[in-house]
């Protein structure tokens, strides 16, 4: 940019060569393994009480937006 500031010209360009890490998730082939999840558990039938209502809505944010959650992957733990 004859005259401007190279520090804005640099910041531009370097803004229009980065991407998106979300990005490259949406374009990736997701059927290279099969799914290895138990079709009977659904949040149809999932229990909901005190002791896990935190990890019900975290688990349906993420299964509604996968990728754009600050929490995802999702790991929940406890005694079966």
């Amino acid at each position: 940019v004859p005259g401007g500031n190279t520090a804005t010209a640099a910041q531009a360009q370097a803004a229009n060569t980065l991407r998106n890490p979300f990005d490259a998730a949406k374009t990736m082939d997701r059927n290279i393994v099969p799914s290895q999840l138990n079709t009977t558990y659904t949040f149809e039938n999932y229990v909901e009480g005190d002791c896990n209502r935190l990890a019900r809505s975290a688990g349906l944010a993420v299964a509604n937006k996968p990728g754009t959650t600050a929490f995802n992957p999702l790991m929940v733990y406890g005694g079966v």
